[in-house]
Formats: C-alpha cells, structure tokens, sequence
C-alpha cells in the first residue's frame, strides 16, 4: 500500500516552507553559516573566537551588533538540542500551517494543515512511526476505500518504511534545521527596532540575501538569544517561520494499541 500524498502533505513542500531563504545542498548549512559568521566577527573584531562572555555582552544600552546577535541567534538554533518549529503560508493557493516539536534523538510530534489535503498528525519515536489523518487526508494520500477504516487510527510504521517516508521525514530535525540556508544571507543585517513577541523582549532585524529578498527576523534580546520568527513580507506564498521551545524535552505519547492499525499486516491482507 502506497500513501500517495498530493503536493502540499509532501517533505519536500513542507520542507520548503521551512526555509527563509534557497537551499543549500552537501553540508549542513547551518553550520557552514556558523563557520562563515564566525570568520566575519573575528574579521570585523580581530579576535580568534567569540566567547560566551561576548555572546552575553551583545545588547548594551547602545545599538547592538546587529551581525554578531544575529550570528548568536542562528548558533543557538544550530545547536538546540530540540526546537519546536511552526510554518504558515501558501502552497499552490492553498493555506497550509505545520507545527513540529523534534528533537536530535529522532522524537518528534508534528502536524500538518492544508486547505485542500486535509490534516494529519505524525508521530515518531527513533525510528518508529505514527500517522493518523483526517478523512480528506487519506481520500487524498490515495488509499481508496481503506482510507475511511483508518480515520480516527494511527497508522504505525517504520522511518525505512518507502510508503510513510515523506512525512516521516518531516520529523528529522538534523534535516530540517539543516535545511534552513541562513548562509546565504548576504549583506549586514540591520537591527530595526525593538519590540515585545509574546511578552518577549526583542530585537527587529532585517536581512536582505544574495537575491534581494528581505527576511525580518526576531531574536531575543537577552542571552540567549533565540530566534522566534522570521518572515518574507515580500514572497508571494506569504511564509512566516516560528520557533520556540528551545531544548524542551519532545511531548511525545505513544499511541494505544487499540488505537493504532500496523501497515505492515494491512499489506499482507490488503492491496490498495
């Protein structure tokens, strides 16, 4: 059995709405771009490493160092132990939200909403894997008349598993964080403003890539400094990227048996 989903329930779609900017292929780009931020800090400082002390001096009561919280911000997020990320936009004219707490450890719970394929939920442990979908979801995964027996089930399988891999691939957080090519951020970022983001204090920045396209970004103003939105104003599909709960253990509950159906014995009896 085959899960055929549609466009916007792909990895690769929501993948892309992860990223605020082109990506990059081979080496993580986060960590290319924490390589790169630091050779420009010890350029412009003419110091070998930037230390944790200097880390927690960046906001004085004068403008901060727009390039060196930004470089803080995406550091922190390259080396979160577990992040939950959200996205909101537009994927082929239909809305699309994904919300994933993920950790390094490969635990994950994630949603993923659109307009015109319907909701489902994912949840993985290692390498084991949970999906239970709404009915528009698996009328448009493709699953025929096995489809209405599976809602209000988990689907269990495994990450190997090539019918479930997709989605499953959502919850890699090595991947996902990888992916999000904040190297290629070019120019001086340049601190805005400052402002409260759901009662924090924070730090506006606007960021322009090799493109032209514009990024705003917000990071905490105290150390440390997490970034907790970015957004392209001007990109048609309207993307906004949340993130938060940095280093929070993954709320993760693993599904009842009576509640989960095994694709592995719905292919032995079945063929969809």
């Amino acid at each position: 059995m085959r899960i055929r989903t549609r466009t916007a329930l792909t990895a690769a779609t929501v993948g892309a709405a992860l990223l605020a900017v082109p990506a990059c292929s081979g080496e993580g780009a986060m960590d290319r771009f924490a390589r790169a931020a630091e050779a420009e800090a010890d350029r412009e400082a003419g110091t070998a490493e930037e230390t944790d002390d200097d880390a927690a001096e960046l906001v004085t009561d004068e403008e901060p160092d727009a390039w060196a919280l930004y470089e803080a911000g995406v550091r922190e997020l390259a080396e979160a132990e577990s992040v939950r990320y959200t996205a909101s936009g537009l994927d082929e004219g239909s809305a699309l939200h994904t919300d994933i707490q993920s950790d390094r450890d490969g635990t994950c719970v994630a949603t993923v909403e659109t307009e015109y394929d319907g909701a489902v939920e994912i949840r993985k442990s290692g390498d084991e894997v949970w999906i239970a979908g709404d009915q528009l979801f698996w009328e448009t995964a493709g699953t025929g008349a096995l489809g209405r027996l599976l809602v209000g089930k988990f689907l269990y399988s495994t990450a190997d598993d090539p019918d479930v891999a997709e989605l499953a691939a959502l919850c890699d957080a090595e991947e996902l964080l990888g992916e999000i090519s904040l190297d290629e951020l070019t120019g001086d970022p340049e601190v805005t403003g400052r402002d409260e983001h759901d009662g924090v204090d924070v730090f506006e920045l606007d960021v322009i890539d090799d493109t032209g396209e514009l990024a705003v970004i917000l990071i905490t103003a105290e150390a440390p400094h997490h970034i907790l939105r970015i957004e392209l104003p001007e990109d048609p599909d309207e993307i906004v990227l949340g993130f938060g709960d940095y280093n929070v253990p993954v709320d993760f509950t693993r599904p009842s048996a009576d509640d989960t159906l095994d694709i592995a014995e719905l292919e032995a009896g079945i063929d969809v």
